[in-house]
């Protein structure tokens, strides 16, 4: 049987922005309803972190979740399982207290929602959601005892991406599920893969860290024991490079592209003020939701000043990236005394900019 496996999709997300719900309502209309009704999906999997915030939903974005999402679903007869990820618990020690429950699970308009806060034997796979102080001793059992050959959860598992650039070091050993024979998981929003675990990833742009991620969901054959890719190819956060000595020209489709989405303008080099005002005038009448600046002719002057003329600035690196090389900069270097101590510096920095994406 072929299920149809989506994860993190963090309705309600940036503020309950309705401009993400609407980017959202894109990627659910002119891609996944049009798949599943073509490929005859019967049954849905979540493998967590259904809305974005812990303490409550936002009245508008559960009515928008239950017209464009679930009642679509309901409408086709199609059967939803919803694992529960630590997005979707109010309390960290326990997944009794959830929002999929509170809002889903005593109404009876949407008898097709099975809602999974404890591990479970469903069908051919194992149910793991988001392990808690509380059931963390008696999920492990069920991992040890179960027969069955896929798991399906919502997992924190050390060695594997949370973002590009930034492996997993705080969690569970994957060893525990070494003896499955595939194991797929939200929670980690860039899409991995290690052994018999793979990362699935979110199903579109949540932050400008998603840029260069590719997102969208997933299927699964049990009679194949086969996991296919979809890719979202709508991107949220776009990337526009200012280069004076090239020709800063966008053609009308790439223009149009721009309209309600966030831009991150790098400049490369910048000499002339009036025709780099005119290109953030294109730019702006595009209507983007934000535009944000990083200008790195001040860098590159600066490192030509200083002689490093054979200064290398790749642009198509993220912000963690670029925090990381920065320790490498000569002017840095000779601060730190052993490679022992730049290394928790370096991961120090990936934990604070990993718990500010979060806020």
């Amino acid at each position: 049987m072929k299920y149809l496996i989506i994860t993190d999709t963090h309705f309600g997300v940036k503020s309950d922005s309705e401009i993400f719900l609407n980017y959202s309502k894109k990627f659910i209309d002119d891609i996944i309803f049009p798949f599943i009704d073509l490929n005859k999906i019967t049954h849905i999997i979540h493998a967590g972190d259904f809305f974005d915030r812990r303490q409550a939903v936002n009245i508008n974005t559960l009515r928008w979740v239950r017209e464009h999402f679930l009642n679509p679903i309901k409408a086709r007869g199609i059967k939803l399982d919803i694992i529960i990820g630590n997005h979707d618990t109010y309390y960290k020690n326990t997944n009794d207290v959830n929002t999929p429950s509170m809002t889903f699970a005593n109404d009876i308009q949407y008898d097709n929602i099975t809602i999974y806060k404890e591990t479970a034997e469903v069908g051919e796979f194992l149910y793991v959601p988001w392990i808690t102080s509380e059931n963390r001793l008696e999920t492990f059992d069920r991992i040890a005892a179960t027969n069955k050959k896929f798991v399906i959860g919502h997992l924190q598992l050390t060695g594997y991406k949370m973002y590009e650039g930034v492996v997993c070091d705080e969690g569970i050993d994957p060893g525990i599920f070494n003896k499955f024979e595939s194991v797929m998981s939200g929670h980690f929003h860039t899409k991995n893969s290690g052994r018999n675990v793979h990362y699935l990833g979110c199903m579109w742009d949540l932050k400008f860290n998603d840029i260069h991620d590719k997102k969208g969901f997933h299927t699964f054959d049990t009679d194949t024991a086969t996991l296919e890719f979809f890719e979202n190819p709508d991107k949220m956060f776009m990337k526009v490079v200012y280069d004076e000595t090239k020709k800063n020209k966008y053609t009308v489709e790439d223009l149009l592209k721009f309209q309600n989405r966030y831009i991150n303008v790098v400049i490369k080099t910048k000499s002339d003020v009036v025709q780099f005002d005119k290109f953030v005038e294109t730019v702006l009448a595009c209507n983007p939701i934000k535009v944000s600046y990083l200008d790195l002719s001040m860098v590159s002057n600066l490192a030509a000043d200083e002689g490093e003329h054979d200064a290398q600035l790749d642009l198509s690196e993220d912000t963690l990236t670029l925090i990381k090389k920065s320790l490498d900069d000569t002017q840095y270097a000779k601060l730190f005394l052993t490679g022992d101590t730049k290394t928790e510096l370096t991961n120090l920095l990936s934990e604070l900019y990993i718990k500010a994406l979060s806020v």
